[in-house]
């Protein structure tokens, strides 16, 4: 048995052309970039597969489970972990008692606003979330995993 080419090519695959591939592609570029300035180009693909492909089979496999349907979500999950993976690479060039306030709601600012654009603090008390904020909140955590593997290495 072979994969199929949707599976294959999840990452790529979207809603609306503007609204989400549009935003998706924007945010690799705005963020993405930094990330693989700071990590060599390699590791930057490799962890951008990962993130995109382990997001995107979590994001199918909970949909199954939850809706009987297997929605994919495309390159989200990476887009989401590209933020906190930068966070971490950058506190690895400076003391944390160096930052100061403005540097310290800086760093709250990073870690909180995917939390509630993601909407997970309601939808972990009620019913299942949908799968794309699966997909988005798998991208946010392997972020900060790797980031903090960075950080520790370092």
């Amino acid at each position: 048995a072979s994969l199929s080419p949707g599976l294959l090519l999840a990452p790529l695959s979207h809603g609306p052309l503007l609204s989400h591939f549009g935003v998706n592609m924007g945010l690799l570029l705005l963020v993405g970039w930094l990330v693989e300035d700071n990590l060599d180009s390699r590791s930057f693909v490799l962890f951008s597969m990962f993130t995109a492909y382990a997001s995107i089979y979590l994001h199918i496999g909970y949909s199954a489970i939850t809706s009987g349907t297997a929605a994919i979500a495309g390159f989200s999950g990476a887009v989401y972990a590209f933020p906190l993976t930068l966070l971490c690479v950058r506190l690895r060039e400076i003391r944390i008692s160096e930052i100061g306030l403005s540097g310290t709601m800086g760093l709250l600012l990073t870690i909180s606003i995917p939390i509630f654009m993601l909407d997970l603090v309601g939808p972990l008390i009620a019913s299942p979330i949908s799968g794309s904020k699966v997909a988005h909140a798998t991208g946010y955590l392997f972020g900060w995993a790797y980031g903090l593997i960075l950080l520790k290495g370092h």
